[in-house]
């Protein structure tokens, strides 16, 4: 029996997304403790959080969020259009060493479908977010042959790993462009945090629902490109 670590390599899964407002950013690093939970945010920092995390319809709040190889393109859109006041935002990369954690969870579409009635584990909950037709209580979708191997057959679904996210599994940060990881950069700097703790990519058609989709339908793959602090 292969494990989950296996079957993502054999898919090119080369890593975990979650997103996040960048004013979250600084917040992530100085506690040297990683992606929080809901459950595990204080009061305080539950105030930052954009309206459409905590509403967690999927209701697994001990859980973070997260997708494979590319954010949700729809949820990155439909949160970023929440927010009015503060409009930069950062992807990061995680290691795919989450997926191994037996508590690790799956979603072949999003888990808010059924309140989390969906929400599956191990190998048979990893495969099923490959599945050719994925059957949710809201449609039908078929796997194209174009369709990118790393990437599930419904741009929706879910990856919930429990607790925390630890920060020596946080990777790597990607931004829409070379002035917004400038900007990261600084304001790293201004909270006296070392920005290059973490490794940076500009890649704007991750912040673009329409181009992301696109771009896994027909197996291109956007091009990221490395920036120094």
């Amino acid at each position: 029996m292969a494990s989950i670590l296996k079957l993502a390599t054999e898919r090119e899964i080369t890593r975990i997304c979650h997103f996040t407002p960048s004013r979250t950013l600084a917040q992530i690093l100085v506690g040297q403790l990683g992606i929080l939970s809901t459950d595990r945010l204080d009061e305080d920092e539950r105030a930052i959080l954009n309206s459409t995390d905590k509403q967690r319809l999927d209701g697994y709040t001990s859980f973070v969020c997260c997708s494979l190889q590319y954010p949700n393109p729809y949820y990155f859109s439909k949160a970023r259009s929440n927010e009015s006041l503060f409009l930069d935002w950062v992807i990061l990369l995680l290691s795919i060493d989450l997926l191994e954690n037996p508590n690790t969870l799956f979603c072949p579409f999003n888990a808010a479908i059924g309140r989390g009635a969906h929400v599956t584990s191990g190998e048979s909950g990893f495969n099923s977010l490959f599945d050719r037709t994925v059957v949710s209580p809201l449609r039908t979708l078929t796997r194209s042959p174009s369709h990118m191997k790393s990437c599930p057959t419904d741009l929706q679904a879910e990856i919930l790993v429990p607790d925390l996210v630890p920060l020596q599994d946080v990777k790597a940060a990607v931004v829409s462009s070379e002035v917004q990881a400038r900007t990261e950069v600084a304001r790293l700097r201004q909270a006296q945090l070392d920005p290059s703790a973490l490794e940076w990519y500009i890649c704007s058609e991750l912040f673009d629902r329409d181009s992301l989709r696109n771009a896994i339908h027909s197996g291109v793959k956007p091009a990221e490109r490395r920036f120094e602090p």
